[in-house]
């Protein structure tokens, strides 16, 4: 069985992008640090957000805001000018989870979009 399955934990390093793709559906870039647990080492993860999703972490998200992500990788290909193939790799998610807001330990979930179901919400 084959399965493509990412949970990240991390913390924003820009604000996030909003744009609209030309067919009308929102998406939102966001860039996550995430320390791993044995080393010093953090590794920055692009995330693509979808729908709703991309328009309420538009809204409610600032660099530096903990964040935790459930998605699937995606690899993308393409030929630089001199004809070498480039591949980088990013998570597209379904379910972004808001951290703690300032002091009050109140964490947020926004609804679940996927570039399939960009146009379907599902409330908070």
């Amino acid at each position: 069985m084959d399965l493509n399955s990412v949970s990240l934990g991390g913390r924003l390093t820009s604000n996030p992008e909003l744009r609209q793709t030309g067919s009308g559906h929102s998406v939102c870039d966001i860039s996550l640090a995430v320390n791993r647990m044995k080393n010093d080492e953090t590794d920055f993860i692009d995330v693509t957000l979808w729908g709703k999703t991309a328009e309420i972490s538009a809204q409610h998200l600032t660099k530096g805001r903990f964040v935790n992500v459930q998605g699937r990788l995606k690899q993308d290909k393409w030929q630089d000018k001199d004809g070498n193939n480039r591949y980088s790799m990013s998570v597209v998610a379904d379910n972004i989870y808001f951290g703690p807001k300032g002091s009050s330990g109140e964490t947020q979930t926004a609804p679940a979009a996927t570039e399939e179901t960009s146009s379907e919400a599902v409330p908070f």
